[in-house]
């Protein structure tokens, strides 16, 4: 019999912690979704972060119970997702020579170690720390823009990634889980840069989607093109703002989350004026229930679109908006954004790359995120196999990021047009320089700094909008 490798994701969020167990059978593709348990999260999560450590890890032990119990397996490592409004993504450029002289052809170990100066960068917020790092796209000889270097020629590369940020606190509340009921975390996510994966479709992250997680206490907003994640940003609003609305037209004692999930419309016109709810002897219109929900996700609506408008991306999304996220449950919520975005958009219906145990298991939307932190990790680690028992190693070490010939040439070069090759150092980086020509990067290693976040974010992204439009190639610093 083939041997399963199984994969655990758990979703941390403000509502509801949600975990679940995948696997394929070796040798194969299929990622299959073996079980699922959500536990509400108590108020024990704001805004995606723990401030309250003993009920979260009571939640979180809840739900690793139940999976052990149904699956008859000892769950201890898991991939875990998170989301709160601190989780920021910045998108940095630096440079490295192309070791080959004589051919110019540009190497894995060239992009390798391209990916190890980046992987050096400096924080100024020490409260921050790196979550995760991937590649947007590569300038060979600062012109020509391409999305895999490796096999070209040329004199230099230029290499835009996108750096996902976390608050360090929050990070250290997730590891505690190892002690605190056994769960530790082989990789940790943002939500933000892994849900497209599952929830949107190959054609759809080519020619450009926007994919919206409204969850309990943040919106996650992400901007896909070209197969890959171009900007993404996290808000602090969500279905619990959605709640604290509907409390105020409803009597004292009202349960406004009940109300929301079995009456709940984003647009008030598609309720009928004299729909009545009888409620504490008082009769409640559910057009003005409507109408509450409906200011609410405007107001989501018109950051979602702000964003998407200053990243440079409006014009550059073809497929429209995908909507993801317990919010998602509204009625009407697609028709509502795509009113106002004047777009496609449609509600997260289908999964990608995952196969249900049956017809009749139906994963929610609030539930989607939990499937795709679980996919990201087969995708981390394709070769982990569990037997038996979920126990493997961490696989969060310095080796998984691969080794570069350290002793290549560390010179610099002219350029034909007189600028300065960067070296092949492995020191320090450049990391958003502001001249169009390359510098040497011998320089000490660039901070970020919080008061540049959004100079540092757009900058690339205008600047990848130019080249997409066919505007010409710059090489425009993320300094700039």
């Amino acid at each position: 019999m083939d041997e399963k490798q199984y994969y655990v994701g758990l979703d941390i969020g403000t509502t509801n912690v949600v975990m679940v167990v995948g696997s394929r059978v070796a040798g194969s593709q299929t990622i299959k979704i073996e079980s699922l348990s959500s536990e509400p999260s108590k108020k024990s999560i704001v805004k995606g972060l723990v401030t309250n450590r003993s009920v979260f890890r009571n939640s979180v032990n809840a739900v690793k119970k139940e999976l052990e119990k149904s699956l008859d397996v000892k769950i201890e490592q898991a991939y875990f997702g998170v989301g709160n409004a601190d989780v920021r993504g910045v998108v940095v450029e630096d440079m490295i020579a192309v070791r080959n002289k004589e051919t110019g052809v540009i190497t894995k170990e060239d992009i390798m170690l391209l990916e190890q100066r980046i992987h050096k960068v400096e924080l100024r917020e020490l409260r921050e720390t790196i979550i995760n790092i991937e590649p947007i796209c590569y300038y060979i000889n600062g012109t020509k823009r391409v999305l895999d270097p490796v096999g070209m020629q040329g004199s230099y590369v230029v290499g835009h990634y996108l750096i996902t940020l976390g608050i360090k606190d929050a990070i250290a509340a997730l590891k505690a889980l190892k002690n605190a009921v056994g769960l530790e975390a082989q990789q940790i996510f943002a939500n933000a840069t892994i849900g497209y994966k599952l929830l949107v479709s190959e054609q759809e992250a080519q020619k450009g989607v926007v994919l919206v997680d409204i969850g309990g206490g943040i919106t996650d907003v992400t901007i896909i093109r070209e197969g890959r994640i171009q900007a993404f940003k996290s808000f602090g609003l969500g279905s619990e703002n959605i709640d604290s609305d509907i409390k105020t037209i409803l009597p004292p004692n009202g349960n406004a989350v009940l109300i929301k999930h079995k009456y709940g419309c984003a647009m008030a016109m598609d309720v009928p004026e004299n729909q009545v709810l009888q409620m504490g002897g008082r009769d409640v219109l559910l057009r003005n229930v409507a109408a509450v929900i409906e200011a609410r996700v405007m107001d989501i609506i018109d950051l979602v679109v702000g964003f998407v408008r200053e990243s440079g991306f409006e014009e550059l999304i073809e497929c429209g908006y995908v909507l993801t996220g317990g919010a998602t449950e509204l009625k009407s919520i697609s028709d509502l954004f795509g009113r106002e975005t004047l777009r496609p958009c449609r509600c997260a219906d289908h999964l990608y790359n995952v196969e249900m145990p049956s017809d009749e298991e139906v994963v929610t939307y609030g539930q989607q995120m939990a499937v795709a932190v679980m996919l990201a990790g087969a995708s981390y680690a394709p070769s982990n196999v569990f037997k038996g028992a979920l126990i493997g190693t961490d696989l969060h070490s310095e080796s998984e990021q691969g080794t570069a010939d350290k002793g290549a040439e560390e010179e610099t070069a002219q350029d034909p047009q007189g600028g300065v090759k960067p070296t092949a150092e492995d020191g320090g980086q450049t990391v958003g320089g502001g001249e169009n020509q390359p510098t040497e990067s011998n320089d000490p290693p660039t901070e970020i700094n919080k008061q540049s976040r959004f100079r540092k974010l757009f900058k690339p992204a205008k600047s990848i909008l130019n080249n997409l439009l066919g505007g010409g190639s710059t090489n425009s610093g993320v300094g700039e």
